[in-house]
């Protein structure tokens, strides 16, 4: 049936001319089916229709400019697209070929794009400025004058510009976040500074604050993260939010077009989220896929996916688990992360590319991954192929990651191109939080020798107590409603979550974390994030986390404590809590009537070496230096030593002494 139809489309072209027909016989062999083949050969007529392919109206945002900030060079081309087709590179592929001062040659893939005015900061609104045009953009990580030169191709061949120079000046910026080079836990700046995020998730609008929406939303809690010392954020690309790049012609928003024809406008919506984390300081996981997009049984919503056969895609409709094995489906989401790596790659404020939140959930319900080894096989061979794609086009080295609900992941977790591990952890009992966060933190550090993060953590899945959270209309106990009025289970989250080098993220942000006068939700307390960011990242401040010879010390502690510590030979960092301070332990906040003061308890760091040291302590709710006593540790057992009376949790941080003059001798 193919053939025929070939010598059918064949015998159609003799009749237009012996050149079209020789060109038409000349074509390699092709297993397309007869419609894609006939468009195959409609495209090569209207090929030789058009002029020459050329680049014109070259524009250079910037220059010079400082290290680590971005260069633009915008341009033309003597086309015209739909559609797809600017999306698709065997179509029209355009990029720079760009050589630093130290003479590497760098290829960086152009991206098609279109400007807007930006309306109505409570359902924002996208009005084009000018036409679309393409946009190259990279980041010099070197100083000194770089020289590049645009070049495109397409069916009727190719063509590239004239050389052009740019040049990169010293900075103080800090360049990009990347795997340590000597901590395999840790992450670092290209310039050689320590990295430990702190923050929560603002994955997408979520209603509070209230009447916001795109970047008057993210300004709005970008801006109170940063103000609280938070440096770290995740932020979905996703269809519900406009967020997402591909979607079906359905959606309400009007954006979409079906399966490769990307949205502008949600494109630049996303370029403005990461603009405005840039302006604050803040470094973005930004998640590419999420689960609900190819599920129909948790947070469904395959039936508009445009990979879906009933919406134009290439996944038969009924099982939505093969996104991760359909040869058409993979080819179409490297394309996407190409567009996506040409656009984004270039910001310095994205900290790792998440390729999938909770992989785990897409499919069915008796075909997923806990169902299928096919399946797990399949999603982790689709993360093989995804992460090194992202490796190949990434000039700019960005960690990838993906996300789960546990740590039982290790299918992934152990993928030579997946550089941190992340856990999403809602499990029982909330009263052990901390715990339950320490150790699989712990568990997947001495695994797999990468840096852990939790990228969400909850009460519990639901959010029933978190999620418009009202202290005056709460209707679980007391002790209860004031651990959520102080955020114990956020605290102690965090700080378990940081002594192991690791950072913990409420999922819960506008609907818990936030202010909300309408829920009672107000000062001194809420924001939340203003009252246990600052006293962390201080506590954090000046000790050498990306140390290699720290691990995480087996602190020993009386049963009224739980212990938490990190310890080399000569210095460690500690945290200490009463065991009752803890969301749903049965009590209520130990600094609250009826108080509770613990006196008398002693630790003992096993690690430390027999050594004098200066014991410092530490306030975690308000960051202040409560006392410092020397000690010195004999007998090879570590330091022991007894805390101060303290309520609720203390903080520890143990330095060698420098040796005296007194003890020295000369031999």
């Amino acid at each position: 049936m193919i053939r025929s139809h070939a010598r059918f489309a064949l015998a159609t072209l003799a009749l237009l001319g012996p050149e079209i027909m020789s060109r038409a016989e000349n074509l390699p062999p092709s297993s397309a089916s007869p419609k894609e083949e006939v468009a195959r050969l409609d495209q090569t007529l209207a090929a030789d229709k058009l002029p020459p392919l050329a680049i014109s109206d070259v524009q250079e945002d910037s220059d010079p400019l400082e290290r680590f900030s971005r260069f633009e060079a915008r341009f033309s081309l003597n086309r015209s697209f739909s559609g797809a087709e600017p999306f698709d590179p065997d179509i029209i592929d355009a990029g720079a070929v760009i050589t630093t001062p130290t003479g590497e040659e760098i290829l960086i893939p152009a991206f098609y794009t279109q400007d807007y005015t930006i309306g109505n900061p409570a359902y924002e609104s996208y009005t084009p400025l000018g036409a679309p045009y393409w946009k190259v953009r990279f980041t010099p990580c070197e100083v000194g004058v770089h020289s590049y030169f645009l070049r495109a191709r397409d069916q009727t061949g190719e063509t590239q510009t004239e050389v052009f120079t740019f040049e990169a000046l010293p900075s103080t910026r800090k360049g990009f976040v990347r795997r340590h080079p000597h901590n395999p836990l840790a992450l670092a700046y290209d310039d050689g500074s320590l990295y430990f995020p702190i923050g929560h998730n603002i994955a997408f609008g979520d209603g509070i604050p209230a009447n916001l929406n795109g970047t008057a939303y993210y300004s709005t809690l970008f801006s109170g993260l940063a103000a609280s010392r938070g440096n770290w954020s995740r932020v979905w690309m996703t269809d519900f939010e406009r967020s997402a790049l591909e979607w079906s012609s359905a959606h309400f928003s009007g954006f979409y077009n079906g399966v490769g024809a990307y949205s502008l406008q949600a494109a630049f919506r996303v370029e403005k989220i990461l603009e405005l984390a840039e302006l604050h300081g803040l470094s973005i996981q930004l998640v590419l896929n999420d689960h609900g997009q190819f599920s129909t049984w948790v947070n469904a919503r395959w039936s508009e996916n445009p990979y879906n056969q009933a919406r134009g895609g290439p996944v038969p409709s009924g099982n939505p688990e093969q996104f991760f094995s359909d040869p058409t489906a993979r080819d179409l989401h490297k394309r996407r992360l190409r567009y996506i790596v040409a656009r984004y790659g270039a910001f310095p404020s994205i900290l790792a590319w998440e390729l999938f939140n909770e992989a785990q959930f897409a499919g069915r319900s008796d075909a997923n991954w806990y169902t299928s080894a096919a399946i797990r096989n399949s999603i982790r061979d689709w993360h093989i192929e995804m992460a090194a794609r992202l490796k190949a086009l990434d000039r700019f080295r960005h960690p990838v990651t993906t996300s789960s609900d546990t740590s039982n992941f290790n299918l992934l977790w152990s993928l030579g191109d997946i550089d941190i591990p992340q856990i999403h952890d809602y499990s029982a009992p909330s009263s052990e939080r901390d715990l339950l966060i320490r150790s699989q933190v712990t568990a997947l550090q001495t695994a797999h020798a990468k840096p852990v993060i939790v990228g969400e953590f909850g009460l519990d899945a639901s959010g029933a107590d978190e999620c418009n959270f009202n202290p005056t209309t709460y209707s679980g106990s007391t002790a209860n409603r004031d651990h959520l009025v102080q955020g114990t289970h956020i605290h102690n989250a965090i700080w378990a979550a940081a002594i192991a080098r690791s950072c913990a993220a409420s999922w819960w942000w506008g609907c818990y974390l936030e202010r909300d006068p309408s829920r009672s939700r107000t000062g001194p307390t809420f924001p939340l994030h203003t009252l246990h960011y600052p006293a962390l990242a201080a506590f954090l401040e000046g000790f050498p986390l990306e140390d290699p010879t720290l691990a995480n010390s087996s602190v020993s502690a009386p049963p009224t404590v739980a212990a938490f510590g990190l310890a080399s030979d000569n210095q460690a960092l500690a945290w200490i809590r009463d065991v009752q301070n803890a969301f749903n332990s049965g009590v209520g906040p130990g600094n609250l009537p009826p108080q509770r003061t613990l006196s008398g308890v002693s630790i003992t760091i096993p690690e430390l070496a027999n050594e004098s040291y200066r014991v410092e302590f530490f306030d975690p709710w308000s960051g202040n230096h409560l006392s410092g006593i020397d000690l010195v540790a004999g007998g090879g057992a570590g330091l022991t030593f007894t805390l101060p009376d303290f309520q609720r949790d203390i903080a520890v941080k143990v330095t060698r002494n420098a040796t005296a003059i007194s003890q020295w001798q000369i031999y």
